[in-house]
């Protein structure tokens, strides 16, 4: 048996990354939290990364806090219990902050990926069955990852200035379904440099989390500890990082025959200019929907509903791609000039790749479960009036004025 440090939040010599993996396993993923942690344990940890785990499975007997102990004699690591919590909401923004803080305790890390896994739900993620609790909002996990100090550095440290800043986190990873928004990304820029997430289902067997830790793979070949000014992790190390991931990703579920995935790599700093042209588009449609002008107003809505049948869709049926979107609406020929320019800057924005860096794996067996027209970034646009109108205040309660303009678009769409 591996005995963990004597001191429970005894910190260990500084390495250059800290993975602290939130899974939120009470629920019908339970049997594939225990799977996934020993495919952290199946390979040697590099002495560069520390390991934090804190897993909640099904049954009411608690969370235990693990960490991945560094290779035995064999070569193999071990997962170490160093906490037994009593059962918990792990569906409590507070219950991930609490996690965080032990995390960033147990380990000085030069630079931080966060994997939160569970069940994902587009603005929300992390759902606690057995606790009957609810699960954790976009807005919520921005609060909880401020709480814990991960913020973009202060440029001065005022008089009054008494939490400490742990930066960014440098890759916010989702292992959790349908949470590559580009509403999602924008709410979590002040708190993540890189956001890697799935549009569409994670099969439940999720990432394949030991390509992370193997000696040639992602984490273990970044050994550098270079940061920019603003004490982010540079461009170059997270696309080399960025690349890895995705690849052994769709890899993985390629030679399962599981062909209906797709993963994004988000750059937070590189939305800005993509948030303004959406929400830009969605005002000039809106202003051609409602405009008095009817015989232009039926011709826009008609383009509209012929591109929301055949957009890329996913199995959240309220959010499609972006990309696919615009490619649509501008096929036709006869979107108005401003609405055509913005459609097409938009499009331009994605396939630059400045933004957002994406796979697919293809097409899959079944019609609908098709991803072949997916470029990274997903965008709610509900087709059904009841369920927009069922979910609209929330939408824009989270979204705030960020995204007042394409609320505008699905607020005349849907009147």
């Amino acid at each position: 048996m591996v005995k963990p440090p004597a001191s429970g939040d005894a910190k260990r010599p500084t390495p250059d990354w800290s993975l602290l993996c939130y899974m939120a396993a009470d629920n019908d993923l339970s049997p594939y939290g225990m799977q996934d942690i020993r495919e952290l344990t199946s390979h040697g940890r590099p002495e560069n990364l520390h390991i934090g785990i804190e897993l909640d499975t099904r049954g009411g007997s608690g969370s235990i806090r693990y960490e991945v102990s560094a290779p035995d004699f064999a070569g193999r690591s071990h997962r170490m219990v160093i906490d037994r919590l009593p059962e918990q909401d792990s569906g409590d923004f507070k219950t991930l902050r609490n996690f965080l803080d032990w995390g960033i305790r147990r380990a000085d890390a030069a630079n931080r990926f966060v994997v939160i896994w569970g069940h994902g739900m587009g603005r929300a993620v992390a759902p606690d069955f057995q606790s009957m609790g609810g699960s954790i909002g976009i807005r919520e996990l921005a609060d909880a990852f401020q709480q814990a100090g991960f913020r973009r550095a202060a440029r001065t440290n005022g008089p009054n200035w008494s939490r400490r800043e742990e930066g960014r986190i440098a890759i916010l990873g989702f292992d959790a379904c349908n949470m590559a928004s580009l509403e999602n990304a924008w709410s979590l820029r002040d708190t993540a440099q890189m956001i890697v997430a799935s549009q569409e289902k994670v099969p439940a067997p999720g990432w394949p989390y030991q390509s992370l830790i193997d000696a040639e793979a992602v984490l273990a070949g970044d050994r550098s500890r270079r940061k920019s000014a603003a004490g982010d992790v540079g461009r170059a190390r997270l696309d080399k990082i960025a690349k890895k991931i995705l690849k052994s990703y769709i890899d993985t579920y390629k030679a399962l025959g599981i062909t209906a995935v797709t993963q994004s790599a988000i750059y937070t700093d590189a939305l800005s200019k993509l948030v303004m042209q959406t929400n830009d588009l969605g005002c000039v449609l809106a202003d051609a929907l409602g405009g008095r002008s009817v015989k232009k107003a039926r011709a826009v809505r008609a383009l509209c509903d012929d591109a929301r049948l055949y957009v890329q869709g996913f199995h959240l049926g309220a959010y499609v791609d972006l990309g696919h979107l615009c490619s649509l609406l501008l096929e036709s020929g006869a979107l108005p000039s401003d609405a055509a320019k913005l459609a097409s800057q938009i499009k331009s924005t994605i396939e630059k790749g400045d933004a957002v860096q994406s796979v697919v794996g293809g097409k899959g067996r079944r019609s609908n479960a098709e991803v072949a027209n997916a470029t990274g970034l997903s965008i709610w646009f509900p087709a059904q009036r009841t369920r927009y109108m069922s979910e609209r205040n929330r939408y824009a309660s989270e979204q705030g004025e960020e995204f007042s303009g394409w609320r505008l678009f699905l607020d005349t769409y849907h009147r």
